[in-house]
């Protein structure tokens, strides 16, 4: 047996009597971020700053929109130790610990602890934008071609070409999490006690080891991927792939904790 299916096993084990648990979880964290999303599109159209046809931002009305934008994602950034506590929901499903759903508040149950996991977070996400806006092949074909994919255009090598780079940069951007936010937010998930430097610029060395091992993970589900097409499977899939990468990582530590990766 795969090691890879060992894992999913065990995740699926572990999951059980925490399912109903964790879609809650999953749903309160979509409806907090829909939303603020919701708010930003009905402020926009209520001053008349996005054309109700075309739905492009009015000429001349585009600092508003983007102050509106800007504070709509800072919300959300305040907001965002709802998604460590859902990581910290799943590192202690998968050592099989008791969660409730109460653990999705759990970084803002005290201030120190919620500044220092928001720090964390703006952090990664400086790094992870800044590296893969940085690699992103898409918008440079953009800029080059002069078109994009929403153009309107026949089927040809340029959007042959937009659809590569759009796949590219989607796959670069998956790689790019994998290495710089991954195992950063499961180990902060599994002991928060860690400083933020050691979790944000510590396990560098860590992800490049298991790279493949973790793509590898990930690839073995592509079938259950695919059927989030139709869109309820995905209250299956994502708690399941999320409780192995847990599961997966939980070993990880626990195999290179002499090497003391996570001081």
């Amino acid at each position: 047996m795969s090691t890879e299916k060992v894992i999913r096993n065990q995740a699926k084990q572990s999951l059980k009597g925490n399912w109903s648990i964790l879609i809650t979880a999953f749903l309160f964290l979509c409806t907090v971020i829909l939303f603020f999303l919701g708010i930003k599109t009905v402020v926009s159209y209520a001053f008349n700053l996005v054309d109700t046809n075309a739905g492009y931002v009015i000429k001349g009305k585009e600092l508003e929109y983007n102050i509106i934008n800007f504070c709509s994602i800072l919300a959300l950034l305040f907001l965002s130790p709802f998604v460590n506590g859902i990581y910290r929901m799943f590192s202690m499903v998968s050592q099989n610990k008791k969660i409730e759903i109460t653990d999705i508040f759990y970084y803002f149950k005290a201030q120190y602890r919620y500044l220092k996991t928001l720090i964390l977070n703006i952090l990664l996400l400086i790094i992870f934008y800044s590296i893969s806006c940085g690699f992103d092949i898409y918008a440079y074909v953009c800029a080059f071609t002069g078109k994009n994919l929403q153009d309107n255009t026949n089927f040809g090598i340029i959007k042959l070409s937009l659809m590569a780079a759009m796949l590219a940069s989607a796959a670069i951007k998956v790689l790019v999490y994998f290495i710089f936010m991954h195992y950063s937010l499961f180990a902060y998930a599994s002991d928060d006690s860690m400083s933020i430097f050691n979790c944000t610029f510590g396990l560098y060395g860590f992800s490049l080891r298991h790279i493949l091992d973790t793509i590898k993970l990930l690839c073995s589900f592509i079938g259950w991927i695919a059927l989030c097409f139709f869109v309820i499977p995905v209250l299956y899939v994502l708690p399941y792939i999320m409780n192995s990468f847990a599961t997966s990582a939980k070993w990880l530590f626990a195999l290179e904790k002499d090497r003391r990766l996570l001081c």
